[in-house]
């Protein structure tokens, strides 16, 4: 699967957060919803390995981006999101050493490091970057720049297929510092609910040819847009409109409409 939203600040301090995602999407929902009237606090907890350090932009806090993003998703709510903003707010895994990492192998890191549970009141999400590619049963995938575990709430993101996304010498290097910003987002989003994924459409912008994801191209829900060609031209809209919220109208009617229940 490969997705490819865009969204910047000022044109010139927030190109590099653009970014090109190759990754295997998946539909499956939290345990407990982040919806729920009962949960008042939504956290993003995140470990790496040393050579897949996340890293952000110039002068700005890490995971900027997807930040902006999911408080845009959870205002007019009790919802308090929390996400690394520096270096301290995450662990250093120096116990992983492999290049290639299945699912299983993914939970067990999961199962070793991860330190933020759900609770009635809370979903918690566990991200970790590794230096390798992910195995599935058709082998490794070059391809895939993270993955979503089910309903575990694990995520793993793969630090070569992002430094790929600025290798061809057409986009900014520092682009691929940022690839796994749309993953995370796209893929939290799915968990929260959208694209008809638990939250109900309020108009019809589903594309059912493929899942769970919005039919406009502009949205980051949005699933296609192969290549480097395609990429560029999400650039360039996204330095001319100087969005930050990556989402289309369509999708936020739907969760403003599902938070108002």
């Amino acid at each position: 699967m490969r997705l490819s939203p865009a969204a910047v600040f000022d044109p010139m301090r927030w190109l590099h957060l653009l970014s090109f995602v190759l990754l295997s999407c998946s539909s499956a929902k939290p345990a407990t919803s982040a919806l729920d009237p009962a949960v008042t606090s939504l956290v993003i907890e995140v470990d790496y390995v040393p050579t897949a350090k996340p890293t952000s932009g110039r002068g700005q806090p890490l995971f900027q981006l997807t930040r902006s993003n999911l408080e845009r998703l959870f205002n007019d709510t009790s919802v308090k999101v929390t996400i690394p903003s520096s270096d301290g707010d995450m662990e250093q895994l120096s116990d992983v050493t492999a290049t290639t990492f299945s699912s299983d192998e993914m939970l067990a890191i999961a199962d070793k490091h991860r330190n933020q549970k759900g609770t009635s009141s809370s979903v918690t999400f566990y991200v970790v970057f590794l230096d390798g590619y992910f195995k599935d049963s058709s082998g490794t995938r070059n391809d895939v720049l993270g993955v979503s575990l089910g309903n575990t709430g694990v995520i793993g993101m793969f630090k070569p297929v992002m430094d790929s996304v600025g290798a061809t010498g057409k986009l900014p290097v520092a682009t691929a510092n940022f690839a796994g910003e749309t993953t995370l987002i796209h893929e939290l989003s799915h968990a929260i609910g959208l694209v008809n994924n638990g939250i109900a459409l309020k108009s019809e912008h589903q594309d059912t040819a493929n899942g769970k994801h919005c039919n406009n191209s502009e949205c980051i829900m949005y699933y296609s847009n192969e290549g480097v060609d395609s990429l560029r031209e999400f650039i360039t809209r996204a330095v001319k409109d100087g969005n930050t919220v990556l989402f289309d109208s369509a999708c936020l009617a739907d969760i403003d409409a599902a938070k108002k229940k």
